[in-house]
């Protein structure tokens, strides 16, 4: 069983692909079509002492000392290490978040641009996102899905012309938590119900060699 949503609405129809952008021309000063969502807003690009990318040093114990440069690309390999199936959400991308230890894990990053423009870019028009599929990923016992993250984080702002974009900033070295809400049915994980459980694992970037193996089973 698949879902479409788009806009927070479900959907039968697209008209353009999934997860894909279609450029529609606002004209001088009218806003068009804009992006996905736009939650925080910043118009500095620093990174050099932030855990996102939006100002504000890195207490101690957060801490991770490095010579490698950003950005420090990491692959989560999420496990299930149990007897049963269980199921994992993802719209377009696997549902999962990263918080930082320097906000106190409160605040999950923005790890997608989500499908709006780049804010240093010369505004042309707003972004028209397509639809994307609600599925409840299986994961049976001793499999695994592996998905990258980039080690950049976004914010979010209004262009001249009133569309949505974003700036774009490399996660600096410190201590990081991933979660990722799992699902005992199908169904569960497509209709987006309370999970069963919450995955969660403790990781530093730069990370060591290899992938970050994080089990989902409770």
């Amino acid at each position: 069983m698949v879902r479409w949503i788009v806009g927070g609405l479900v959907a039968t129809v697209l008209g353009v692909a999934c997860g894909g952008k279609a450029v529609v021309d606002s004209g001088p000063g009218v806003g068009g079509a804009g992006g996905t969502s736009s939650t925080s807003t910043s118009t500095s690009t620093s990174t050099s002492t932030s855990t996102s990318g939006t100002g504000g040093g890195i207490p101690p114990a957060c801490q991770v000392e490095t010579n490698e440069s950003p950005p420090h690309a990491v692959q989560f390999q999420f496990v299930n290490e149990g007897p049963e199936t269980l199921y994992v959400r993802e719209t377009c991308i696997l549902e999962f978040n990263v918080t930082a230890c320097a906000d106190d894990y409160d605040a999950p990053l923005a790890l997608t641009d989500q499908c709006s423009l780049d804010c240093i870019d010369e505004p042309t028009g707003c972004i028209d996102c397509g639809a994307c599929p609600e599925m409840g990923l299986a994961v049976g016992p001793k499999d695994d899905v592996l998905r990258p993250w980039s080690g950049v984080v976004y914010t979010f702002d209004t262009n001249a012309v009133g569309c949505d974009c974003h700036y774009t900033h490399d996660a600096p070295a410190a201590r990081y938590r991933v979660s990722i809400p799992v699902y005992a049915t199908e169904d569960a994980a497509i209709f987006n119900e309370p999970p069963s459980h919450i995955a969660e694992l403790d990781f530093e970037l730069p990370p060591s060699p290899g992938p970050i193996w994080v089990p989902i089973n409770p």
